[in-house]
C-alpha cells in the first residue's frame, strides 16, 4: 500500500538512510510523450530548460525502452507515478502500461516537491558537508549542462558522470545507445553500497532499468530528477527549489485503490479528483 505522500518521502529515505538496495524511478509529462509516442512541442520546459526534444510523432527507442521497463517490474523496483489533477491523461497510460506493477511499488513522481523538498535539500547537504551517518559512497549521474561544476562536486561524490543533455534523440543513433547501456551495466557492476544520485532527464528511468538489472542487490539507484539541479548544476530549475514558493498541492489518495482497468480508472478518478479541482482551483 502507498502511503500518502510526506510519508512515503519518509519511507524512501529511510531505505537510502539504511542502505536497502532499491530502485526508485519518476514518471512525468516528458516521459509520458515519449511513451506515448507525442512531439514535444518548440519553447515547452523540456527544451528550455532540460535542453532535451523530441520532434517526431511516433514511440523512439528511448520511449519503447521505457515501456519495456513498465511492463517488467522486478524486486525492489519503484515507479513514481503523477497525480492525477497533473497531465490528466499520464496516470492512465502509466497504469495501462505498467499493468503488472503491484501497488506496494508504486509511489508518487512528486515526491521531492512541496513540503518534501526541504528535508530533501538538508539531505543534500549533509552530504556535501560529510555529516551525513549514510555509510554508503555516492556517485553522480547528471546532464551535462553541470560538467563545469566536476571539481566542487568531486569533493563529495566518488565518481561523476555527466550525461547528454539530449537523451531522446542520441539514443536513436545505436552505437551511442550501445555504449551507454554498456556503461550504465559496467558502473553498476563495478559498484557495492553505493548510492547512485541520479538526474539526467528521462533517460533516468532507462539508465536505472539497465543498472538494476546489472547489480540490483547491491547498490541504490534513485531518480531525484530536478531536485538535484541546485546541487548539480548549481541553479534553481524549478518551483520547489529552495529559494521559491513551494508546491503545497496534496496527492490524492489513489495507489493501492483498484484502478488497473480503464472502467475503475475512470470512475474512481472522477470521485477523486472532482473536489480535489475544486479546491484548487
Amino acid at each position: 500500500m502507498t502511503f500518502a505522500m510526506d510519508e512515503e518521502f519518509e519511507m524512501i529515505m529511510e531505505l537510502i538512510q539504511c542502505n536497502v538496495p532499491f530502485a526508485f524511478t519518476r514518471w512525468g509529462d516528458g516521459e509520458y510523450f515519449l511513451v506515448s509516442g507525442n512531439s514535444i512541442a518548440p519553447g515547452a520546459q523540456a527544451e528550455t530548460v532540460d535542453k532535451w526534444i523530441w520532434r517526431e510523432d511516433r514511440i523512439g527507442v528511448l520511449g519503447n525502452t521505457m515501456i519495456e521497463s513498465l511492463q517488467n517490474p522486478v524486486g525492489m523496483y519503484f515507479y513514481g507515478l503523477p497525480c492525477p489533477f497533473t497531465w490528466n491523461s499520464a496516470l492512465p497510460r502509466y497504469l495501462s502500461l505498467g499493468r503488472n506493477i503491484s501497488t506496494s511499488r508504486m509511489s508518487y513522481s512528486m515526491i521531492w516537491m512541496g513540503e518534501n523538498y526541504p528535508k530533501l535539500y538538508k539531505f543534500f547537504q549533509s552530504i556535501q558537508t560529510g555529516t551525513t551517518t549514510m555509510k554508503q559512497k555516492v556517485v553522480l549521474l547528471i546532464n551535462q549542462s553541470g560538467s563545469d561544476r566536476l571539481e566542487e562536486l568531486s569533493k563529495w561524490a566518488s565518481h561523476v558522470v555527466f550525461v547528454p543533455d539530449n537523451c531522446a534523440e542520441i539514443f536513436e543513433i545505436p552505437s551511442t545507445r550501445c555504449a551507454w547501456i554498456s556503461y550504465a551495466q559496467s558502473i553498476a557492476r563495478l559498484h557495492t553500497d553505493t548510492l547512485f544520485m541520479i538526474s539526467a532527464g528521462p533517460l533516468s528511468e532507462v539508465l536505472i532499468y539497465y543498472m538494476y538489472q546489472a547489480r540490483p542487490f547491491s547498490n541504490q539507484y534513485v531518480d531525484f530528477g530536478s531536485s538535484l539541479d541546485d546541487v548539480g548544476k548549481g541553479e534553481n530549475t524549478r518551483g520547489y527549489s529552495p529559494n521559491s514558493k513551494a508546491t503545497t498541492r496534496a496527492c490524492p489518495f489513489v495507489f493501492g485503490r483498484n484502478v488497473t482497468s480503464q472502467t475503475n480508472f475512470d470512475e474512481r478518478y472522477c470521485l477523486l479528483t472532482e473536489p480535489i479541482e475544486a479546491n484548487i482551483s
